[in-house]
Order: structure tokens, then sequence, then C-alpha cells
């Protein structure tokens, strides 16, 4: 199978489409749900909730997915404290239904259950959605009966509205993203006991747009081996959740708890090794991630003594990556790219990205770990494309550093790190066959 034809093969990973032969619990029907009991004022909203996010984002991803919308094709776990909703890929792939706008689905199925609101909430659009889910929370969270202009926060939509059983305090925290550990929900196929749930909130339509391209990224490479695993995601209004697979540790952390002090040998040749494989297979796939540093390479054990030769290398944050022509061309969005500036190669921002833009920011990771700290005149830098002669002058003390230090590094370090792109090697193999040789020698 080819590279197109396995990206037209990947999973569709909405959060609520399931295929029949990989469901892992039980589950009826809606319709035999009401058949066998009335439900209850704010659980049935629960439930529209679910279905009203998974019509909006069936509509803006996949228009032709979704050609039919009735009670017996809804399904619910049969445990009853659950209010999430699933609908099967199959009973989509065999529908003779006429296709019917996404919109009239969902008043209909709205209209059948009781709801009595108006056409023009059922557009679809970021507006439209806002206020729909606005009227559902309004008989769901108490707050928001007594005051409409209550913010309903990340947390209480996971614990009220997915039943998600939180793990402590976020493990990363910012007032647009957050991290939090939870205990692996129901629908997600991992005998894992916990995983992580990224929350973000779109700080504008651009934003939006950079990440249905990781979306898009993720459900492509998901069965990649070093490529962070999505399980699912959720997409609605002005936020996003996804359902992730929780590893270990980032670089970052590994950096920090060595500390000042060196790497040894091993270890330092086990991560370098690591972070090549995993960008090998990112790029096998035509991609550029864009934005490679120490909290974007994370890292899982393999072994129950925890040491840094047990790491495997997984790459994450794919929001910024170049992504190749095919899938790009399924994108109605158009994203510009904004990398950190910290790890920015100095040609900046280009029209074409290749291998060696991500082997650039590679070679400094590398020249970071082994020499213990960033470049802080490098960090400072803001403007792009840097001069040759500034360029020189910033790192000239770090090449004499290296050279004392590791001059067995020294020329595939600063050959990565080269300031004209078609200078550094090309392909990871290059780099990959020279440290092959080194732990040979």
């Amino acid at each position: 199978m080819n590279k197109i034809e396995e990206l037209k093969n990947s999973p569709f990973l909405l959060r609520g489409i399931l295929k029949k032969d990989q469901l892992c619990f039980e589950v009826e029907s809606l319709q035999e749900r009401l058949k066998r009991k009335l439900l209850k004022v704010d659980y049935l909203h629960k439930i529209m909730f679910h279905i009203t996010i998974l019509v909006f984002e069936c509509a803006q991803r996949r228009k032709n997915f979704l050609k039919s919308l009735r009670i017996d094709q809804i399904y619910l776990n049969k445990d009853e404290k659950y209010s999430n909703v699933f609908i099967f890929e199959e009973d989509q792939l065999i529908s003779t239904q006429e296709q019917q706008p996404p919109q009239k689905l969902l008043f209909n199925m709205f209209q059948s259950l009781g709801f009595d609101l108006p056409y023009d909430y059922f557009q679809i659009n970021n507006y439209a959605q806002e206020k729909l889910l606005n009227e559902l929370y309004a008989n769901i969270f108490e707050e928001k009966k007594k005051d409409r202009q209550i913010i309903i926060t990340e947390t209480k939509i996971l614990q009220v509205l997915y039943n998600i059983e939180i793990q402590g305090d976020p493990a990363y925290y910012t007032s647009f993203s957050k991290v939090f550990h939870i205990k692996t929900p129901f629908y997600i196929n991992s005998s894992a006991e916990s995983i992580v749930v990224k929350w973000v909130k779109f700080k504008c339509e651009e934003e939006r747009a950079y990440l249905k391209t990781e979306i898009k990224l993720l459900e492509s490479l998901n069965n990649c081996d070093r490529i962070a695993k999505l399980y699912c995601y959720d997409n609605f209004a002005d936020q996003q959740f996804f359902f992730m697979k929780n590893y270990d540790k980032t670089l970052e952390q590994i950096n920090n708890e060595v500390g000042e002090k060196d790497l040894n040998w091993g270890d330092l040749m086990h991560l370098i090794k690591q972070m090549i494989l995993a960008l090998k297979e990112l790029h096998s796939k035509g991609i550029c991630h864009r934005d490679l540093k120490p909290q974007n390479i994370m890292f899982e054990y393999l072994g129950e003594d925890k040491q840094i030769q047990q790491l495997k290398c997984v790459l994450i944050d794919f929001n910024r990556s170049k992504m190749p022509a095919y899938l790009e061309s399924q994108m109605r969005e158009i994203t510009y790219y904004e990398g950190t500036p910290q790890y920015q190669p100095p040609e900046g921002t280009q029209e074409n990205y290749g291998p060696p833009y991500d082997i650039w920011q590679l070679g400094y990771i590398i020249q970071c770990m082994i020499l213990r700290r960033k470049n802080r005149e490098f960090s400072s830098q803001r403007d792009r494309p840097i001069e040759k002669n500034k360029y020189n002058l910033i790192f000239q003390e770090d090449k004499k550093e290296v050279m004392k230090k590791y001059p067995n590094l020294y020329s595939i370090i600063f050959k990565m790190m080269e300031l004209n792109p078609s200078a550094r090697p090309q392909e990871l193999q290059e780099i990959e066959e020279f440290f092959e040789k080194l732990n040979k020698a």
C-alpha cells in the first residue's frame, strides 16, 4: 500500500464514531432505552449535547459521512450512568436513504424527542452551535439555569457530560490549554489504567485551523509506532478535547532530572538514536514536524527498571507540521507557520519545507543536550533569516565547547546545523549511519 492509499484509509477518530468489530462495551439503541423507561430531563439534554457535537463535526469534516440519523441508529452504554452516544460507521455505509442536510437531520432528531427550538439553531456554523449548546447547558447545569452568562468550565464538561474521572491536578496548564490525566474511559480501547485528555480553547480562527491540521495528521499517523497515539477527539464551539495515550516523560523533563551533569555516553547515544528513529518515521510519511523542541519529544519506558536506555521516543504536537500534498488538498483551511522562536532554524519561515528544516532543530537539540544548556543569544533572536556572520558569531563559543567535550560529535552536529539548508544532510539516513558507525568504533 502506498502513502496515498494509507492516508485514504486513515480512521475517522471523532469520539462517538465506532466500528462494530471494535466494540468493547455493551450497548443499546436510544430507541430501546426510550421504550424501556422515561428519561430524566437533564439526562436527555446530555444525550442531545453529544448528538449535537457529533452531527456538527461530521458536517464540518466529512460531509458525506452522515446519511441518516434515527433513534435506532444512536447507541448508549447499557450502564445508564453514562450519557455518551455512539453511531456505527457500518450503519452509515449501508444506508440507502437519500442523504439529507445535517441541519435537517439534527432538527428532526430534536423535534422527534419533544424539543421545540427554532430552525436557525441548527445551521452548521459556530454561532448556531454555541446557541444550541447554551440551550442544552441551561437544562444540565444548575448554575446555568440561574445565570445564562455563566461559563461552564472544561473541568465541569469533562466530569458532568463525559463522566470523566480526572486524576490529580493538570499536568500542563495555561489559560487556553490544559492536559489532564484521566481514568481510561470505557469507550477507549486500551488496557492502560489512565490516559490524558488535552483541552484547547481556540483563540482565533487560525488556531482552529491549526488544530484541524493536527487532527488530520494524527488520524493519518494512527498506526505509527513513534507518533503520539490519538484515541479520539471532540470539537465544539470554541474548544477541543484530544483523548491521547499517556507517555512517561518529555525530553525537557529528562534534561531537568539530569541537571547540569553530563549524560553518560550510553544514555546520550540511546536518546539520540531514539529521536532519529521517531523523526525518520514521521519523514517517511512525507511530513515535516517544524516545531521540534524538548517539550514535543516524549519518551515511554519499555521496562520496569525505568532506565534511560529502556526509553522509546514518541513525537507529539503536530499543529504546526507541514502535511503531505494529498492531505493538504483535503483541508479547507490555510494555516500559516509559526514555530517556537527559540528552536526555529536560521532561515525562518519558508515557502517549501523538507527534512533539513527538522534536521537543524534536531541538531540544535542534541547540542543543547551535550552542553546542558540552550544558547541564550540564539534564544533571544526573533528576526529571520539570520545573516551569516551573525549566525557564526552566535554559535562560535558553542562550537569550541562541543569540540572540547565531544570532538567525535562535532562534525555531524554542525553539519546538521549548517546555516544553508542545502548544506545539511538532506535525509536522516546519513545521520543514522554516522551514529551507527560511532557506536561500533
